[in-house]
């Protein structure tokens, strides 16, 4: 286990101080509990996204190459992240009839719908249901150029992304729900350990090997080199409950 993340009650406390915000996770506990955005529900969705076709990935997949294209390295075997066309509203649907204790396929190999922009550009009703403004300086942030983009992500219960780091000035994860999400985060010193390469180019990312899971009970076993990171004093450790956001620093592995 790592430490908790430091809370503040919004982002403008810092980040006027700061450009391109503090070099740390920051927690903003229930802030956006009464934003519209709120109320959605797996089953609202599946009505709202019904037909629309949206892109699927899974992560560390060499066992699961059929479900994408993928992309084979000098070796022959695929590259760990695999996509999947396919229709987000029956997506929504089947992931709002899952039970509790159902065992449905964990980790990495799951599928999940991946940062699509269009499936919210596209509908402004759901846009002008997030209100990032309340959470920072929006006329800082216009001065300063800063571009606000949206993604929506969504997945099963007990999924895993694949280990990364964005180089972008940062991100803003807002959990909407149901259930709670998990996040471990490493700072950017702590790449050599995690074997992390640069992304393709134009990627703006940073990824370990596409199989190495932290929440893996052997990952040290399968990643010796992640050993140095034991006892790790940088390592935060944050679970997210619906209506939480969380700053997502730049650079740092999560």
């Amino acid at each position: 286990p790592g430490r908790p993340p430091r809370e503040v009650s919004m982002l403008h406390e810092v980040a006027r101080n700061d450009p391109f915000f503090p070099g740390e996770p920051l927690l903003m506990r229930g802030a956006a509990k009464e934003w519209p955005a709120s109320q959605w529900t797996l089953s609202g969705m599946a009505d709202t996204f019904r037909g629309v076709p949206a892109s699927f990935v899974s992560f560390g997949c060499k066992e699961e190459a059929s479900w994408g294209e993928g992309e084979e390295d000098e070796e022959g075997d695929v590259e760990a992240c695999s996509w999947l066309e396919g229709d987000a509203g029956e997506f929504f649907r089947t992931l709002s009839q899952e039970r509790p204790g159902e065992d449905y396929e964990a980790g990495l190999l799951v599928r999940m719908l991946r940062e699509d922009d269009e499936l919210l550009y596209a509908r402004p009703e759901l846009i002008r249901q997030l209100h990032p403004a309340s959470l920072v300086p929006m006329k800082d942030f216009l001065r300063r150029r800063y571009v606000f983009e949206y993604r929506l992500w969504a997945g099963p219960a007990n999924a895993s992304t694949g280990l990364h780091a964005d180089l972008d000035p940062g991100a803003l994860l807002v959990h909407i729900g149901p259930g709670k999400k998990r996040l471990l985060f490493l700072p950017p010193s702590a790449a050599e350990a995690l074997g992390a390469s640069d992304g393709l180019p134009g990627d703006g990312g940073q990824y370990p090997p596409g199989s190495m899971n932290l929440f893996s009970p052997t990952v040290v076993d399968d990643f010796p080199s992640t050993k140095a990171l034991q006892g790790f004093p940088d390592l935060v450790d944050v679970t997210l409950a619906p209506g939480d956001v969380l700053y997502v620093p730049c650079g740092w592995f999560h």
